[in-house]
């Protein structure tokens, strides 16, 4: 998988955090779902592997290793200190690789906005 596509899971977990209803711990189950298919091969390092699966580890207590794909737990189990810290997990997890595309796209020339291309002739 590209570092693209880690982004766009990573990027609906953490809108769904945001933006959908319910309690928290039961927009972390959805967010949890989102994104619980990756697997090491969409990490750029293993550090990010790390983080990714202490925070499955978090949503998932009491089931050792092999969580990849798996149902999350019942949003009912996580208190509060314990659904705030895996909300910052998500956060971490979002922003290095949001930083990582960043960097690896950088070099790569920007198209240009919807409506804002010239028309032949010059006219804008």
């Amino acid at each position: 998988m590209s570092i693209g596509s880690t982004w766009e899971k990573l990027y609906g977990a953490v809108w769904l955090l945001a933006s959908s209803d319910g309690t928290l711990q039961q927009r972390l189950s959805r967010a949890y779902a989102q994104m619980a298919t990756l697997t090491s091969d969409d990490f750029p390092d293993d550090e990010l592997w790390e983080d990714y699966k202490i925070l499955v580890y978090a949503l998932r207590p009491g089931v050792p290793g092999g969580t990849e794909g798996r149902v999350p737990a019942s949003p009912g189990v996580w208190y509060r200190e314990q659904a705030d810290k895996s909300v910052e997990m998500f956060l971490h997890l979002y922003t290095e690789i949001t930083r990582l595309e960043e960097r690896l796209y950088r070099d790569l020339p920007l198209r240009p906005r919807p409506g804002t291309e010239t028309r032949a002739g010059g006219d804008a």
